[in-house]
């Protein structure tokens, strides 16, 4: 290449402003939004994890029908795994957990970690000062000892390194500090962990095989494949079946890199939307192709001189693409700057379940990337006029042009067709997955649980723990809390839930009276939440047969349970579950008394089937941790300080969330992914829609001003201006129908890909397709009728005049 055909490539583009501005505005809203997404890529799926040899940790998931979902393990599992594998340096298990601490007089809860000596083996990172917590600490007898976050040892102990050897007090015990860990150390899956002790070695950790609430890790030994690690556990998991066929049946091991279980409910929206910015990208540089081929053709004449003075081909082929690089590499860098914007507005709108968003900037992979952008649009929108050039027959192009005819421009025409058809298909496929992520979000919206949404509180509550030792005395507390909750004037009715209810996804196992799992040859999953006897009314279930849980459901009393009617009616259809029994396959083979049916409440998924549902007695399955539920006459929002203020003075002991949230909170809470998802994607379709009208339009418009001799003479002879609108019309509209067929077929194809991300749509939804596919081709329509309209009103002795 000769540097010397620069400038020349330069003032050819300084003489065009209005086409050098639409390319470079066309090429920088194209390479812009695929540096932004590509960022965020790079950083959530593509980085490693700030963990040393990050690639060989793994994490150690029990799978079985209905908890595969979840990566759970227990100890004595994981205890199993560590001695009987060969495949791993070292294995881990933790837990989080709230823990109460007083400090300055001022109790609070703060998060901390249980774990086993192998976890900081696992995870391979070294403490700041001291020491990690080693085997020897779960030893019976040892001294306490807690290992500090970098962010805790700064906050409460100011950074010094004395902090080592103080006592730590949680829960009404004392840990020794021993160590703290580095800045930026955490635990993967888990956030906002303060300290870390030794697990317990109690019954319910050590040996309970079928409380599996832990997050297990291992980190593979040197030279050790996934797959043989993978076919290790798998032979592990069929030995533990063996031998413990009661908590172990039907269960295996899951062998995933952390990394992969850390993004992989993010993975599909990222993936998804960095396909949808390359099409954008691609309609962008297809659009980029026809103005070339347009400007191509009308300096053809030019070109053929040129060459006929001896340039060569060569030479004037180079022109063509010196003008494409010129033009990508600038757009290149304005879509750089337009990245560093809309990065930092996607990283301010984007919900916090996104993993790994501080690890996302614009950095030297960036950079790369937009080079390589800039350089395969250049490739794509430069190619075909260098081509053209090249074939470019001289003599032809000298005698048609001194002809002034225009029969010579059907071929190029008829590739610009082809482009037109692809960028629509293209843009139709980006507003078909548009159009089914706003139908999902606007079911979402609508979601009705069965009860009023309106004026309903939230509040966490824990009771500490070296307080409150037994389940009485857990019960009690609890009681006295709705009590002092319900005596408040603007409070209707208040409850006790163990988890966020209709939020959770925990199920339980069960086989129902009279099955045993031989005869039913499968497993019963069933959603469980623990509620007291005001929650269900509190929150406006309606009850439909027998009782509801009552006051005297209390540890020394029967275990009794509610059933929604999706599970009543699995079973006994004829409205005869109540005075039937459960038994708990995971819970020591308990059996409970269903003694009232209540109505389905479905799951805050659109579109899925409500799920059988056990509702238990708080005071029989107890936990320390609970939500306190109120319907209020009040403002909800208003009423979270009161509630805490009544609280602080009847029960002082009570650690109470300086956290309140109504119901519609919590809903929105839910729906910021999916209206994140549907914006985006609505702006890359529309997008995709505006640049495919600019190419309908500007391939239209080229061709009425190439023909407006033909046209002229056609108006002379006759031809009335609406026959004119609907020849132009009609050229223009015969590659866009081509296109909207063929976005559809494509649409159709690939609708599966987003279906994790279209709960409650059908991905095959006839609505969705139908109404994209009319909005674009009013859109192409528009496009052409501005052309066609000022075809008809072409004066014929001004035409004729032209040569």
């Amino acid at each position: 290449m000769k540097l010397a055909d620069l400038p020349y490539a330069f003032r050819r583009l300084r003489k065009n402003p209005g086409f050098t501005a639409v390319a470079l505005l066309t090429l920088a809203l194209g390479i812009g939004p695929n540096v932004a997404i590509f960022s965020v890529v790079d950083g959530v799926l593509l980085r490693p994890l700030p963990l040393p040899e990050s690639d060989r940790l793994v994490s150690l998931c029990t799978v079985s029908e209905g908890i595969s979902q979840f990566c759970i393990a227990s100890r004595a599992d994981l205890r199993d795994w560590d001695r009987m594998s060969d495949s791993f340096q070292a294995m881990g298990i933790h837990r989080g957990d709230p823990f109460s601490m007083e400090f300055s007089g001022k109790r609070s809860s703060l998060r901390g970690g249980m774990a086993t000596g192998g976890l900081f083996a696992a995870l391979g990172v070294d403490p700041l000062i001291g020491r990690t917590i080693e085997p020897d600490d779960r030893a019976p007898g040892a001294a306490k000892v807690a290992v500090l976050s970098y962010g805790f040892w700064q906050s409460r102990y100011a950074g010094e390194t004395g902090a080592l050897g103080q006592t730590l007090t949680a829960d009404g015990e004392n840990y020794t500090i021993v160590g703290v860990m580095p800045e930026g150390f955490e635990v993967p899956r888990e956030r906002n962990v303060r300290f870390w002790i030794p697990l317990p070695t109690t019954p319910d950790y050590e040996d309970n095989r079928q409380w599996r609430g832990m997050l297990a890790f291992g980190r593979l030994a040197d030279g050790v494949s996934l797959s043989r690690a993978r076919s290790e556990m798998d032979s592990i998991a069929k030995s533990l079946e063996e031998a413990y066929p009661e908590s172990n049946s039907g269960v295996g091991v899951e062998v995933e890199p952390v990394l992969d279980r850390i993004v992989g409910s993010a993975r599909p929206a990222l993936l998804l939307f960095l396909g949808a910015v390359g099409l954008v990208l691609l309609i962008g540089c297809v659009n980029l192709a026809t103005l070339m081929l347009a400007r191509t053709a009308r300096r053809e004449r030019e070109l053929a001189v040129r060459a006929a003075l001896g340039a060569g081909r060569m030479r004037v082929a180079r022109l063509m693409l010196f003008e494409g690089l010129l033009l990508s590499s600038t757009g290149g860098l304005l879509g750089l700057l337009l990245a560093h914007w809309l990065l930092k507005a996607f990283l301010a709108m984007a919900p916090s379940g996104i993993p790994r968003l501080e690890q996302v900037a614009i950095d030297w992979r960036s950079l790369l990337f937009a080079a390589a952008a800039s350089l395969v649009s250049c490739l794509i929108f430069g190619l075909l006029p260098s081509l053209r050039v090249w074939r470019l027959d001289i003599s032809k192009a000298l005698v048609s042009e001194q002809r002034g005819s225009s029969s010579r421009l059907g071929g190029l025409f008829g590739m610009r067709s082809l482009l037109v058809s692809a960028e629509v298909a293209m843009a139709l496929m980006l507003l078909v997955g548009a159009g089914l992520l706003v139908r999902s979000f606007l079911a979402l919206q609508n979601w009705d649980p069965g009860f009023s949404k309106e004026r309903l509180l939230t509040i966490w509550t824990l009771a500490p723990s070296e307080e409150y030792e037994t389940r009485e005395q857990v019960v009690s507390l609890f009681r006295q809390v709705v009590e002092e909750v319900d005596s408040i004037a603007e409070i209707d009715a208040a409850g006790i839930a163990s988890s966020a209810l209709f939020e959770g996804r925990e199920p339980m196992r069960y086989l129902p009276e009279g099955r045993t799992p031989a005869a039913s040859g499968e497993s019963h999953l069933a959603l469980s939440h623990n509620v007291d006897p005001g929650l269900l009314p509190a929150l406006g279930v309606p009850l439909l047969r027998g009782r509801g849980i009552q006051p005297q459901d209390g540890p020394s009393s029967p275990s009794v349970v509610l059933v929604n009617e999706a599970l009543a009616q699995r079973w006994w259809p004829g409205g005869e579950a109540v005075g039937k029994t459960l038994r708990l396959t995971e819970n020591e083979g308990a059996t409970v008394e269903i003694v009232g049916i209540v109505a389905d409440v479905p799951h805050l998924i659109p579109g899925e089937e409500v799920q059988p549902t056990i509702y238990f007695p708080f005071a029989q399955y107890t936990r320390w941790g609970a939500f306190l539920v109120m319907r209020t006459d009040a403002d909800p929002a208003s009423m979270g300080e009161v509630v805490r203020s009544r609280l602080d003075q009847a029960v002082p002991s009570l650690l109470v969330s300086s956290r309140t949230a109504t119901f519609r909170d919590r809903l929105n809470s839910h729906l910021k992914r999916p209206r994140f998802n549907a914006s985006l994607a609505g702006a890359f379709a529309f997008a995709a829609m505006v640049l495919a009208a600019v190419g309908v339009y500007g391939v239209i418009s080229d061709s009425v001003a190439r023909r407006i001799r033909e046209i002229g003479i056609r108006v002379a002879l006759g031809a009335r201006p609406v026959r004119v609108v609907r020849l132009v019309v009609r050229q223009g509209m015969a590659p866009t129908l081509v296109g909207l067929a063929v976005g559809a077929a494509a649409a159709a194809g690939l609708s599966g890909s987003i279906a994790s991300l279209v709960p409650g749509v059908r991905t095959w939804d006839p609505a969705t397709f139908v109404l994209t596919g009319l909005l674009l081709g009013l859109v192409a329509l528009a496009a052409c009728w501005l052309p066609a309209r000022r075809a008809s009103r072409i004066d014929p002795v001004e035409a004729l005049r032209r040569d």
